[in-house]
Order: C-alpha cells, then sequence, then structure tokens
C-alpha cells in the first residue's frame, strides 16, 4: 500500500510519535498549518471517511483524541485544541489538532508552513511521551 500514513505506523518514515495504544497512534505533523499541529490517526488503513466508522470504533477514535488534547494542553499551555476532520489530502482516517494560542496566531487563516525541523518534533514528542 503506498500510504504515507500506513508508513508512519510501519515505521518505514520516521515521526515524532507522542501516543500510541492498539488502535491509534499520535503523531507531531512534520507539514503543520500551524505550530505544533498533531494528527491522530487509526492504526489499521480505513477510509478517511470517519463517519461511516462503526459507532464502538469511532468512539474510541474520539476518546484516543481527547487524551492526545489534554497531553498538548500541558505541554504548550493552551486552552483550545481546535480538531479538524477532513481527510483531503491522506485517504486514511484521521484527525487533525490544531494548538490555539489566540486569534493573532490565525491571521491570514490556515496556511501550510515549512516542514517542521525534525530534532524539534523529537524533543517535545519525547517530553509527552515521558510524562505518560
Amino acid at each position: 500500500m503506498d500510504c504515507i500514513f500506513c508508513k508512519i505506523i510501519a515505521w518505514q518514515i520516521p515521526s515524532a510519535k507522542i501516543r500510541e495504544n492498539d488502535e491509534f497512534v499520535a503523531i507531531l505533523d512534520a507539514f503543520p498549518a500551524c505550530k505544533w499541529q498533531a494528527l491522530v490517526m487509526t492504526k489499521a488503513h480505513i477510509w478517511s471517511d470517519v463517519f461511516v466508522m462503526p459507532n464502538d470504533q469511532y468512539s474510541r477514535f474520539l476518546l484516543a483524541v481527547k487524551e492526545v488534547v489534554a497531553l498538548l494542553r500541558k505541554w504548550l499551555q493552551v486552552e483550545r485544541i481546535w480538531i479538524v476532520v477532513e481527510g483531503m489530502q491522506v485517504d486514511h482516517a484521521h484527525i487533525k489538532l490544531y494548538p490555539f494560542r489566540g486569534w493573532k496566531s490565525f491571521e491570514g487563516g490556515l496556511i501550510g508552513s515549512e516542514m517542521a525541523k525534525e530534532e524539534d518534533l523529537q524533543t517535545l514528542a519525547n517530553q509527552i511521551r515521558n510524562s505518560i
């Protein structure tokens, strides 16, 4: 399969994983729309339309997202995390998490930024993982 998320889950592509269980994995996004954006994705390759998931799986997915949101709030010291479910770029079930630092940080809207520095991603990911 030529799915970038499947390759990340299989460790074929490096990532800054911050949380993982039997069904889901959370990483810091290497190509964020805003600083410290995270992704929570299913480990199994599931169609990106999460609204057709069986209810029990969908509930577990959102509970996994909630755990990651709590970690991001703690480590990034933000009050809110926005969630985005769109599945347009990668056809693999995932939810994007945008740390909200106030409206000024989003002037001009969400736009793709440069690739995040791998060292910065790994440093924060290690701090978050080690706090669990």
